[in-house]
């Protein structure tokens, strides 16, 4: 019966330590750029015809000027390429390119992005989702964090609700990245994030690229991972100035195909990591025997648990000056639990994930 409470126990206590370590941090400073390199913007579209015009207007206001936008059209089955044409037709520094061959060891996402990567000329990668809309100064925010030794920064990214379900996502995915800035900040790699992180070219290089990389369905992590793995330095940006604003997925289920897909990546983490995430995710599953057990104790574990969570989630928006709807964080606690015990089931099924049309194992 003592895992009943040494796995709650666990969880709240790393919790604890991560908000405080969160409430104290230093604010970040960066000196102003002392020049421009020239940058390449990434974006990698497949049947986006709902939302690329949305990426591109937010592109196209970027106030950085030493740089090139390369759109690749991933076998678009819609109106994807005709409105990415159009969009652009009077724009110079932006350059459609239709992907029509598969490189080895890639499919999908990282097809386009090692093929664009291969015509770049930046000194920089920028890499961005075509359903994601990225602030004015994105660039200049990003450059800033980098040092000589620093191959890959990655910035924020939230989601435009219209619903309750859309906004219980929204403050799972900063919650995720806020304790994602936390361990980072103490110098251990935990993953990078695709629709909004930069790449020394340089670092990219010496990976070999997408196309000499194991191919995974998390791109983004596989990359990060290899990178640092060369010695080269992280960094993670937890400000206004960085946030890009995604679409928020609109179905349960492919919600579930979202997370199975992340989930590839989140096995390849250190086995500390891995620890904690098992524990976090059989917190509920635990708690909910302790409550039979000894209900008093499970009950302020409970309590604790969301007290914590709360002040940290609130904390996150504040320090991104962003508005969060309270109403969505009373639910949160009850989503998250749902979600996790859906996961869990759903992640044993012997169902690929789907993802933008294609399946993977």
């Amino acid at each position: 019966m003592i895992v009943f409470y040494i796995i709650p126990l666990v969880v709240c206590v790393v919790l604890l330590v991560l908000f405080f370590a969160a409430l104290f941090s230093k604010k970040e400073h960066f000196n102003a750029l002392q020049n421009f390199p020239k940058v390449s913007v990434l974006v990698a579209a497949r049947n986006e015809a709902e939302t690329i015009e949305r990426c591109i207007a937010a592109l196209s206001n970027l106030s950085y000027k030493n740089i090139e936008i390369l759109i690749g059209n991933d076998h678009s089955t819609d109106s994807t390429a005709a409105i990415i044409q159009e969009a652009i037709k009077d724009k110079p520094h932006f350059k459609f390119i239709d992907i029509v061959t598969v490189l080895p060891n890639t499919k999908g996402k990282s097809n386009v992005l090692a093929q664009l990567a291969q015509v770049s000329t930046g000194e920089f990668l920028f890499v961005t989702d075509a359903d994601t809309a990225v602030p004015n100064h994105w660039i200049e925010a990003m450059l800033k964090a980098f040092t000589p030794q620093t191959g890959i920064v990655t910035g924020m990214t939230t989601l435009k609700p219209t619903n309750l379900f859309h906004k219980l996502q929204q403050i799972d995915w900063l919650y995720a990245l806020a304790l994602v800035k936390v361990v980072s900040d103490f110098k251990l790699p935990v993953t990078s994030m695709g629709n909004n992180m930069a790449i020394r070219k340089e670092a990219y290089l010496q990976t070999g690229g997408y196309e000499n990389l194991p191919f995974s369905i998390t791109e983004d992590f596989q990359l990060f991972k290899e990178i640092v793995h060369r010695k080269w330095q992280f960094y993670n940006l937890f400000e206004k100035d960085v946030l890009a604003i995604s679409l928020p997925i609109t179905s349960v289920l492919t919600l579930l195909h979202q997370r199975k897909r992340w989930s590839v990546g989140v096995f390849q983490l250190p086995w500390y990591f891995l620890v904690l995430l098992l524990f976090q995710a059989a917190f509920y599953p635990v708690a909910l025997l302790l409550l039979v057990y000894d209900y008093q104790v499970a009950l302020g574990i409970m309590v604790f648990k969301q007290t914590i969570q709360l002040l940290f989630i609130m904390h996150a928006y504040k320090k991104l000056q962003h508005p969060v709807s309270v109403i969505a964080l009373l639910f949160f606690e009850l989503y998250s639990a749902i979600l996790s015990f859906m996961l869990l089931l759903f992640y044993v099924l012997p169902v690929k994930v789907n993802w933008k049309g294609r399946k993977y194992k």
